[in-house]
């Protein structure tokens, strides 16, 4: 819980990074990121949550930026803040909001680079509880040209994606998304106007497992895992 004169009690989430021993070298408040930015008003909450203090922020995704691009450099961070509906681009070596955007996804979860200028952003899009669209949709947004586009928007209505909490939508190479309908136990790649492969861990038929962040690996990731994998079955 974050408590101070200013900013009164409430859950606030941080930020950390920590060396492979263990040493916190760097820790910050996002509500003091936001204040010292000028973004004070996305503190603003009422009703329950306000009263009780209780998670108006929830970071639920963090991206690190591992190469520079004419849109940000390396060791910077783009951070989903759920419950405001925001993602957002932080440099913590000058604490500075580079870039900060609110909506049009609604409650988001999972962010990704695509490219060099742009980024993904899963909305779950809910509001009071409910699917605001009927469907979650994965958003693109360009920092060359400052537009947002929803280009897998049909396929999900059709396949009636609905993950009111938690979900991924990863961008793969040749154009594919790949879908964590997490809420529901299911996985799906689609194209923009197919569906590649759907798949359900089901257990008996009244029960499905849950999927919750599964990962898609290229085969080029899966190398180094695979082979540590074959080391350690022939130990």
């Amino acid at each position: 819980p974050q408590s101070s004169e200013k900013l009164g009690n409430f859950r606030d989430d941080s930020i950390a990074k920590i060396s492979p021993s263990g040493e916190v070298l760097f820790n910050k408040s996002i509500a003091e990121i936001l204040v010292e930015n000028g973004y004070r008003g996305l503190l603003a909450v009422s009703g329950i949550i306000a009263q009780k203090g209780e998670d108006p922020i929830h970071i639920n995704d963090i991206q690190p930026a591992l190469t520079d691009s004419d849109y940000w450099e390396k060791g910077d961070l783009f951070l989903s803040l759920r419950h405001r509906s925001t993602v957002m681009l932080y440099r913590p070596s000058t604490n500075k909001i580079l870039w900060l955007k609110t909506g049009p996804w609604m409650n988001q979860h999972d962010m990704n680079f695509v490219d060099d200028h742009t980024i993904s952003v899963f909305g779950n899009d809910v509001m009071f509880g409910e699917l605001f669209d009927g469907h979650n949709s994965v958003y693109f947004y360009d920092f060359k040209t400052n537009v947002v586009s929803e280009p897998y928007q049909k396929i999900m209505k059709e396949m009636e994606v609905k993950s009111l909490t938690e979900g991924r939508g990863t961008p793969l190479p040749g154009g594919d998304l790949f879908i964590d309908e997490s809420n529901n136990g299911r996985i799906l790649k689609v194209s923009k106007d197919k569906v590649q492969w759907e798949y359900v861990n089901r257990i008996d038929k009244d029960t499905l497992a849950m999927s919750s962040w599964s990962r898609y690996l290229t085969q080029q990731e899966a190398k180094p895992i695979l082979a540590q994998l074959k080391v350690n079955s022939c130990k």
